[in-house]
Parts: structure tokens; sequence; C-alpha cells
């Protein structure tokens, strides 16, 4: 079962959509998530908003396709013997 998105990712995948329309050269996945988190720092209180109600209506609907659903991470035991 998928995560529910938040307002920030909501908003990276409108950036990312938005890019990969642009007619510039191909820009990578990850130097577009790093220019959304820029762009998501300088945006104002109301298009933050906009995108937390967005998020809020993505998780109203969430929990009602999968109303059990309770986030529980699962650690890589490679990552546990790196921690130690």
């Amino acid at each position: 079962i998928p995560r529910p998105h938040n307002a920030f990712i909501i908003f990276r995948n409108d950036y990312a959509a938005r890019m990969k329309t642009s007619p510039e050269k191909k820009v990578s996945i990850r130097l577009i998530s790093q220019m959304a988190s820029k762009q998501w720092k300088q945006q104002t209180d109301a298009v933050k908003l906009f995108f937390k109600i967005l998020a809020d209506m993505y998780q109203h609907k969430h929990r009602i396709l999968y109303p059990d659903y309770k986030y529980s991470p699962r650690f890589n035991s490679a990552r546990k013997s790196r921690r130690r």
C-alpha cells in the first residue's frame, strides 16, 4: 500500500511534470528534486496552503481506500548493521 502524499510531494510531482514538458534539455530526477526543494522554500504561504489542502484531500481519499492502513517502516538489515 503506498503512503499518502504530503504537500511537498504533491508540489514536487507538479514541478516535475512542468519540467518534463519544458523544451529545455533533459534534467535528471535528482536535479528536479533539488530545484523543487528550493522553489518550495520560496513559495508564499498561500501556495503552500493550496498544496496542504490538496494533501488533506489526498489523505482523506487514502483513508477511504485503505481504512486499515498503518505506516510501519521496514528497515533493511544492512542499514541496521551500519548504525552499530
